[in-house]
């Protein structure tokens, strides 16, 4: 599932999912998501990578990540799939 994904973008997952089990936000059904713009996201992909993350970075692998079909954006909500 990860095979064509960039190592960049594994990263973007990886801070994705950290930031998940730290800051996670509910909705209405009570499932996690993340909101896009939150900051914790980029400062823990700038960790990861080891460089500097700015908002339009993250937008960027985001979009990668959609298109890997790891994650689906509803309006500004992030929702990560459960991989098997």
């Amino acid at each position: 599932r990860f095979g064509n994904v960039r190592l960049e973008t594994k990263l973007a997952y990886v801070a994705l999912l950290d930031t998940l089990l730290k800051k996670p936000v509910y909705n209405q059904e009570n499932l996690a998501l993340l909101k896009i713009d939150n900051p914790v996201i980029g400062q823990t992909l700038a960790i990861l990578a080891n460089k500097e993350v700015n908002q339009d970075k993250v937008v960027r692998y985001i979009d990668e990540l959609i298109e890997a079909n790891l994650i689906e954006i509803n309006k500004k909500d992030i929702y990560i799939y459960h991989l098997d």
